[in-house]
């Protein structure tokens, strides 16, 4: 596990994110222009119908772009602390266990970055709440699963 696997799988990681905050923008212009749409050919209960639906999707669709916005905000305050080696496990932690990998982070679920599988998850996460504060030769169990800490990066 290098600096540069970590600054790799942060790039991966962040351009995931753009392309999630891409698609959600795509589909909130598209949901608005159909609102537009739909006042302009609709009238009575059908037109109430029609719009609150598109009214509830566009409200998820801006929840969903905060929560993405949020997702690369913490990426980037990750990429910009200066690299060095952990002591325990915190935020940015890229976690190396006998089982596998974890960067601590946001959730993404799992990420191949230079052939390596890396699980991608947030502190609010179960696997992210057992991981936080860790240290290297700690054990912890997971879905009945013990793993060990052996690198913290």
């Amino acid at each position: 596990m290098t600096l540069t696997f970590q600054k790799a799988l942060l790039a991966r990681c962040t351009i995931i994110i753009e392309d999630k905050i891409r698609q959600i923008q795509t589909s909130l212009n598209l949901s608005q222009d159909a609102l537009v749409s739909d006042t302009k050919s609709s009238a009575g209960d059908k037109y109430e119908t029609s719009r609150e639906m598109i009214q509830q999707d566009l409200d998820r669709l801006q929840r969903q772009l905060s929560e993405a916005q949020k997702d690369y905000q913490i990426l980037q305050s990750i990429s910009s602390l200066p690299p060095q080696h952990e002591k325990r496990v915190r935020l940015g932690s890229l976690v190396k266990t006998d089982l596998g990998f974890y960067l601590l982070s946001v959730g993404i679920g799992k990420v191949v970055c230079e052939d390596q599988t890396v699980f991608v998850v947030s502190l609010q996460s179960p696997i992210g709440k057992l991981l936080l504060g860790k240290a290297i030769d700690e054990e912890f169990s997971f879905q009945q699963r013990s793993q060990i800490v052996l690198d913290i990066l």
